[in-house]
């Protein structure tokens, strides 16, 4: 994946800045490449490249991988800027063998608990863990109910937090009070809609709460100097590439498991034919040659790494042994054993 196109991400993503230079922009907002930083995006966010040649490696998680353990907010839950981890040359090995081998899921939970420790120990608020956790909090809260239009009253009872106490909290460690906080949680999904969304201006401005259109022309412009129109006039994003980027997210995390092309456009929730139509339009290849593309692909390296056959094929979701290399033969014209050599 390139990254220069805007598409926002459908699950939880590591992304690795290892070297290059130019620019990037996550959620609207630009910043300057540094070589060896670590981002971590969670659903709804994108990355892309503005400008220059930067070197990115990536890994997509599954959301229960980030579930059973909260202290993985510190990563994925952005409170100002976007949540990175600045990593010493010294680690580019352990990077490097973290993300070739990223096929382990197993790795993830160790490596995401690494990095927790990491980022306490670069923690940009200067605060108690005690203090952090009041922080995404107020963060999950707020992401859960902005929608709902609750009252910031109602907020802090969820957190059974005195509001004085809390704002004095949030004004003197990230420099804006609650209702500060709930605005801009307001406006960037409202960039999020405006962008990603086919939703008409009168439609995004009545589910974020403002039952007059030009509330929320007010509102936008307020935080932008444009209106909403002009917003979403400014910002190349085709569609179209959404299914296909999707598809591939899907198909990175699961291709050891799901081999039909069914799965996937259940998933994407559209037909096979559609899907077939999109991949082929785009790749000029059906979704069964990427699927398969893809098992080849792994199959081979996993081979090289001198994996048995048997062992391969279990990690590629065939049952038995002889199904995988009956299926290398038929994509290859090879049995198992001669990418060993």
């Amino acid at each position: 994946m390139s990254f220069k196109e805007l598409i926002p991400t459908s699950n939880f993503k590591i992304i690795w800045l290892k070297s290059g230079w130019g620019s990037y922009q996550i959620d609207f907002r630009d910043y300057v490449f540094s070589s060896g930083i670590i981002l971590f995006i969670e659903p709804g966010q994108y990355f892309k490249i503005l400008n220059g040649e930067i070197e990115v490696e990536t890994i997509s998680i599954e959301k229960e991988h980030i579930a059973n353990n909260n202290r993985f907010r510190y990563l994925f839950k952005h409170l100002v800027a976007a949540g990175h981890i600045s990593v010493d040359p010294l680690n580019s090995l352990y990077l490097e063998t973290f993300f070739k081998y990223k096929h382990i899921q197993e790795d993830i939970q160790e490596f995401l608990e690494d990095m927790v420790v990491r980022w306490l120990s670069q923690n940009p608020f200067g605060s108690s863990e005690d203090r952090l956790n009041i922080l995404f909090d107020t963060k999950d809260i707020i992401d859960d109910k902005f929608r709902l239009h609750t009252a910031i009253s109602e907020m802090t009872g969820y957190l059974d937090m005195d509001p004085r106490k809390l704002n004095r909290v949030l004004k003197k460690t990230l420099n804006y009070t609650l209702s500060h906080w709930v605005k801009k949680r307001v406006f960037l999904e409202s960039q999020r809609e405006l962008i990603f969304s086919s939703k008409s201006i009168k439609e995004i401005g009545y589910d974020l709460g403002f039952n007059d259109p030009s509330h929320f022309n007010h509102f936008f412009r307020k935080h932008t100097t444009v209106s909403p129109n002009n917003f979403r006039e400014s910002y190349d994003y085709r569609k179209e590439d959404i299914v296909l980027k999707d598809f591939l997210e899907l198909l990175e995390v699961h291709y050891r498991q799901e081999h039909s092309v069914h799965f996937y456009a259940d998933k994407l929730n559209i037909s096979e034919k559609t899907l077939s139509r999109k991949l082929q339009k785009e790749y000029k290849k059906t979704p069964k040659k990427i699927i398969v593309d893809k098992l080849v692909l792994e199959a081979q390296y996993l081979l090289k790494e001198t994996v048995g056959i048997k062992d391969a094929a279990f990690e590629l979701g065939f049952e038995e042994a002889h199904h995988f290399s009956a299926f290398l033969k038929k994509h290859t014209g090879k049995v198992p054993s001669a990418f060993s050599l």
